[in-house]
């Protein structure tokens, strides 16, 4: 006779035997926590068949996305143009629809001396238009520009007339300007990465006055109130260069002087009976001293206004 089993002991049988053939059957099964490593891989593998399974039931297999192909910078399309530009295009090529905005006015205010080239006309026509207050701040800030260029200009002219080797004048001279470009690029630099404007102070701004900003000035006050402002070494650097002929040039030719008269000398002492030779001779030092003459007139002069 077999024993008896109660039906409350029936049932626990039936569950242990489904989760020792099925360990899909995960709630009670888990909670034991008599998981071997045979049954966890197959419990993964059962997983994922029925993942597959259901997913081609629905018609939905899950695809990656596609690589983001990697563009050359030559076929990169240009960045989007700024509003502040396109207000200050519109204000020349679109008047009936343009619209005053005192924000981008200020921006463009800011930001003059850094506007592209290719805007430059586009701004120096809208800064004519400006009235009042504005206009007059404006003029007072570029002619202190200019003023600073002229400035900077002279001090560095009389560093070169100094009684030094006009070499090591040379060499101290482009080292000043490689510490100014160097400073300004670091600021540039910090101020990209911390996302802010350099904070620079008047003084700071003054000094830093470049060829291109002080033209830019001078164009931008001439059209607004047809004031011709000189700059110094832009308007007479030519005449400079015409009038004080390089170091190096000036001694080839006393070189060539003195071999065409002690050339002249041999042949005058060699034909006595040639006196015209002589004569050509004597005109060539009167000729020669009258240069010196001039030369130290314009010294002096140029001494006096410096």
């Amino acid at each position: 006779m077999s024993e008896h089993i109660p039906a409350w002991k029936r049932i626990g049988l039936k569950v242990q035997e489904e989760l020792h053939n099925d360990p899909l059957a995960l709630t009670e099964h888990l909670e034991s926590g008599k998981v071997t490593n045979k049954q966890a891989k197959q419990l993964n593998k059962r997983k994922r068949a029925a993942a597959t399974e259901t997913g081609k039931e629905d018609g939905s297999t899950e695809k990656k996305p596609p690589k983001r192909v990697k563009v050359a910078k030559s076929e990169k399309p240009p960045p989007p143009e700024k509003d502040q530009l396109v207000y200050l295009k519109a204000y020349t090529d679109d008047l009936s629809n343009w619209k005053f905005s005192k924000q981008k006015q200020n921006w463009i205010l800011k930001h003059i001396r850094v506007i592209e080239d290719q805007y430059e006309q586009y701004l120096v026509n809208y800064l004519v238009g400006l009235q009042g207050g504005s206009r007059d701040r404006l003029v007072e800030e570029l002619k202190k520009v200019m003023e600073s260029w002229n400035t900077a200009q002279l001090e560095y002219k009389k560093k070169l007339l100094e009684p030094k080797d006009r070499v090591e004048r040379a060499e101290e001279a482009q080292k000043e300007e490689e510490q100014k470009a160097s400073k300004e690029l670091d600021a540039i630099t910090k101020s990209k990465k911390n996302k802010q404007p350099p904070a620079k102070k008047k003084t700071e701004e003054v000094e830093s006055v470049d060829a291109d900003y002080a033209l830019r000035a001078r164009k931008i006050v001439l059209a607004i109130t047809e004031e011709q402002i000189t700059l110094e070494g832009i308007d007479n650097a030519e005449e400079e260069t015409k009038e004080e002929p390089t170091a190096a040039v000036v001694e080839e030719e006393e070189k060539e002087e003195s071999k065409e008269e002690e050339e002249e000398e041999e042949k005058a002492t060699e034909s006595k009976e040639d006196d015209t030779i002589k004569s050509e001779l004597e005109t060539k030092k009167e000729k020669k001293s009258a240069k010196k003459e001039k030369k130290e007139k314009k010294e002096k002069k140029k001494s006096k206004k410096d």
